[in-house]
């Protein structure tokens, strides 16, 4: 009110009722409604309807005061490419992007109309259990050929283009005798039935003898991989036994823990030990309760034939080996065999009693010829493999009742706890040595100190160091682990003598001690 009176107008008008309309006179004459107008005019007065006003997108953004805009400033008025007449707007484009009609959207209408004139899906007619005709319903989807095509490949007892699981959703719902009778007296629209029971409905004449074929079907399925299992399996049995029999590494290193085992045991004369004592080797410590019995053995094996401490690589497929059992792969390979007979004679029994010349079994007698010798062949390779496992337990001197994964688990772990002590071995070996060096080094700095205190500038090196130096080299017990590490002595030996004498004060003099020691 505040504001209307400082613009000059009257203050009374924003208390009118909505209905009252404002004078257009600047006088302050009383206002008029729209409906004392009418009154007036002795007519009757007409509602008055509102246009709708377009409805328009905002910007919501935040504009600059009119004061802060300058004659230089970006948004002041210009001509040329920069003023903002040369923008044109199609009026109709933003129209239809950004001002509302009130109209309703077409599509709508459309897909409001679509809707109502589908009608309502008719639900299946479900004749058996629920949730099995659901999980059949789901497995049977997945088939890409109709139910009759699926009966003839049954009958013929041919499996191409059908995977071994398609193969066992077919036998688990082929319907049961309840099922049966529900299926084949059901009266209706057999459209309106479910998967399940379309599936049921067809196999209705064979299916007394629908679950044999299939089970020749499967068996011949996975016949190839079952085979090459059991050859794989064989395999690495075959390869352990002939890898342990045949390692001379092996047989120096096992011969070596006999010699210690029987002077530890007063100087007894055994001739040999089973594979269990092994696993004792790395508990039975000396005296000291550091050193253990296969460590002293790795140790007198590095001073008499080191190459010996390699026969682990001549053992890597014993860790397969171990797990396997020589007796489950006999089970395996008559199970096999076993199946083979039973599908043979079904084949044979349903081809003398079937009349139905348009059946065909080719393809199953040609596979089930072929298995024949595929299970054969099978039995002599396990008979081979039997008998070498057989020898090497007689090799060992071990039970004939011991079983393949004992034997080979036995070795494996005896082997990986060799290669544990062997590193340990090595790590003290080598320390040993680098304490050795070090002695020896400061027993030549001393003895060089001692004989020629004051080196003299012309003179080369003494008969007296030249003796002392040689003398220290070749001392030791002449053991084989003295003369392996010799070479690395004497390169050490001969840098620390090189750096000792590069203190003396003339240069020249050094570089002819130095040489004189390489």
């Amino acid at each position: 009110k505040a504001k209307a009176t400082a613009e000059g107008l009257d203050p009374g008008m924003l208390d009118l009722p909505s209905d009252q309309l404002v004078p257009l006179n600047k006088d302050n004459s009383p206002p008029t409604t729209a409906s004392a107008t009418a009154e007036a005019a002795g007519k009757k007065p007409a509602a008055v309807a509102a246009a709708p006003k377009p409805r328009k997108k905002k910007l919501y953004w935040k504009a600059l005061d009119a004061s802060k805009v300058g004659r230089d400033s970006l948004w002041a008025q210009q001509s040329g490419e920069d003023a903002a007449d040369s923008i044109l707007l199609d009026e109709d484009e933003f129209n239809k992007l950004f001002v509302d009609s009130g109209e309703p959207e077409k599509k709508a209408a459309v897909v409001e109309t679509e809707a109502k004139k589908k009608e309502p899906k008719k639900a299946k007619e479900i004749l058996i259990n629920m949730k099995r005709a659901q999980n059949a319903g789901i497995a049977l989807a997945r088939f890409k050929l109709s139910f009759e095509q699926i009966k003839v490949k049954i009958m013929n007892m041919n499996d191409e283009g059908l995977t071994t699981d398609q193969l066992k959703s077919l036998e688990e719902y082929l319907p049961s005798k309840e099922e049966a009778g529900l299926v084949s007296s059901y009266k209706g629209d057999k459209d309106n039935l479910g998967q399940a029971e379309k599936y049921m409905l067809v196999m209705l004449d064979v299916v007394k003898e629908a679950p044999q074929r299939i089970h020749c079907m499967i068996y011949k399925q996975q016949f190839k991989s079952r085979v090459n299992e059991l050859r794989a399996k064989m395999q690495i049995i075959e390869t352990a036994c002939d890898d342990v029999k045949m390692s001379a590494r092996l047989k120096k290193v096992l011969k070596t823990i006999l010699k210690v085992g029987n002077q530890l045991n007063d100087g007894e004369v055994n001739m040999g030990f089973t594979l269990d004592s092994l696993q004792k080797l790395n508990s039975a410590k000396a005296f000291d309760k550091k050193t253990s019995v296969l460590q002293y053995v790795i140790t007198l094996i590095y001073r008499n034939d080191p190459d010996c401490l390699q026969f682990p690589e001549d053992l890597k497929s014993i860790s397969e080996a171990s797990k396997l059992v020589l007796d489950m792969v006999a089970s395996e390979k008559n199970t096999l065999q076993e199946e083979f007979n039973n599908n043979f004679k079904i084949v044979m029994d349903i081809q003398d009693r079937d009349k139905d010349q348009t059946v065909q079994y080719g393809s199953m007698i040609d596979f089930l010829t072929k298995a024949d010798s595929f299970c054969a062949d099978l039995e002599k390779r396990y008979e081979k493999v039997k008998s070498k496992f057989s020898k090497v337990l007689e090799y060992f001197g071990e039970e004939a009742s011991m079983t393949s994964d004992a034997f080979f688990l036995t070795l494996y772990k005896f082997v990986q706890e060799f290669l544990a002590t062997r590193e340990a071995v090595e790590r003290l070996r080598k320390q040993e040595l680098r304490k050795q060096a070090a002695e020896q080094t400061a027993a030549l700095k001393k003895s060089l100190a001692e004989s020629n205190p004051n080196p003299k500038k012309s003179g080369g090196e003494s008969d007296a160091m030249k003796n002392r130096r040689q003398t220290t080299f070749s001392s030791g017990d002449g053991s084989n682990e003295n003369n392996d590490s010799s070479n690395g002595l004497q390169e050490m030996l001969a840098a620390s003598t090189a750096v000792t004498l590069q203190t003396s004060p003339s240069k020249k003099k050094n570089n002819r001690r130095a040489s004189a020691f390489n």
